[in-house]
């Protein structure tokens, strides 16, 4: 090598040897600047709600002629993943003379529990206990931190179904809505504000819910119904410009602190089944909206609507947030919504649900029967 080239590299090499600082330790794993990752917001974990209330409910269905029948029943939802955490099934036990399984969908996660009886001189009869942890929901704008959820489950909550038909008139009516809104989240909440104006709650029907069929809202321009009529029209709108959504199917199992229309006693439950919805947002993950419960309290609480400010208080408390006085089951789409397994009497039941809300993790008491089941999760509050 050229004698003058060797002692100019070594220069070099001891100069940049000087100059180079040690890697701090926090900064090895940043990006560099300008690459795309260096523009996301940091991910972290969910954090866990602070209170939980816990409940116990118990639920015996007795059919009305004692013959060979089936039966499919549904459990409530567990949910628990490290972005969601807000309701956890407990303790969950069945007894039961019939030969009975738990049956889960792939598609939506729907658990239910098919019981099976064969002929006999008795009556069918299913009795199940189960133990709730369910934790309040509330939106919180500054925390823009969450993972994408996958996207086969995204794309799932964008299509349309016959229930939520996702057509032109659709389209054009979300459109209307947002006009030149372009965040999600603003069109999100343009959406939930026009449903809550316009829609009028049902309170003849005699389950709450309504048919869920939105295409009759959007042909008529009649809009409102049951809960599930309403939360439908916020999700088919939601879908129309682009942004997943999804009704999540329950009923109310205590009273509600805000009004007496959105609870139900503590004690046997009446059929007050109540839908709610959920919406996608880039790093909030889902959103929780609860549009029915705003149309509700205008039709069955006198007090709510005679107020000046408090309806627009509710509004704006519904959106991104759920009261934990009502257990989800399910985000099942059928192609109706009798299809859809129900905590309420099946045909040729007779359904008694008695809920009391616990202060402490009580043991449940173990029970005898010829079919028994028990399923624990460990994990809980």
């Amino acid at each position: 090598m050229n004698r003058r080239l060797f002692l100019a590299a070594g220069a070099l090499a001891l100069i940049a040897a000087k100059k180079k600082k040690p890697l701090e330790a926090s900064n090895i794993f940043s990006p560099f600047d300008g690459s795309s990752a260096s523009r996301l917001p940091p991910v972290r974990a969910a954090t866990m709600p602070p209170k939980w209330r816990h409940f116990d409910l118990s639920l015996t269905l007795t059919g009305e002629a004692a013959t060979a029948t089936s039966l499919h029943f549904p459990l409530p939802l567990h949910q628990d993943s490290p972005t969601q955490p807000w309701q956890r099934v407990r303790r969950l036990q069945w007894e039961s003379k019939a030969r009975t399984l738990i049956e889960r969908q792939p598609d939506d996660g729907m658990e239910t529990l098919v019981s099976e009886w064969a002929a006999s001189k008795q009556h069918p009869q299913l009795q199940l206990t189960t133990t709730l942890a369910i934790a309040e929901r509330r939106f919180d704008i500054s925390r823009r931190t969450f993972a994408p959820d996958r996207e086969d489950i995204l794309r799932k909550n964008l299509v349309a179904t016959s229930l939520l038909p996702v057509n032109e008139a659709a389209k054009e009516l979300a459109q209307s809505i947002v006009k030149r809104i372009v965040d999600p989240l603003a069109q999100a909440h343009a959406i939930y504000d026009w449903v809550t104006e316009n829609c009028v709650f049902d309170a003849s029907l005699a389950d709450s819910d309504g048919s869920g069929d939105i295409n009759r809202q959007i042909e008529s321009k009649q809009y409102g119904g049951g809960a599930a009529d309403i939360a439908g029209l916020f999700v088919l709108l939601a879908r129309a410009i682009g942004i997943p959504a999804r009704r999540v199917f329950g009923f109310f199992i205590n009273p509600s602190e805000f009004s007496p229309a959105l609870g139900a006693q503590e004690g046997e439950l009446k059929s007050l089944l109540h839908c709610r919805a959920e919406f996608y947002s880039p790093g909030y993950h889902w959103i929780a909206v609860d549009p029915a419960a705003v149309c509700r309290a205008a039709a069955l609480d006198a007090e709510i609507a005679a107020a000046e400010n408090a309806l627009p208080a509710l509004k704006r408390l519904a959106f991104g947030f759920w009261e934990p006085n009502w257990l989800a089951l399910n985000y099942a789409e059928g192609e109706t919504l009798t299809n859809l397994p129900r905590f309420s009497s099946p045909i040729g039941f007779k359904c008694q649900v008695v809920s009391k809300e616990t202060g402490v993790r009580e043991q449940a008491t173990e029970i005898s029967g010829q079919t028994t089941g028990i399923r624990d999760q460990e994990s809980v509050p």
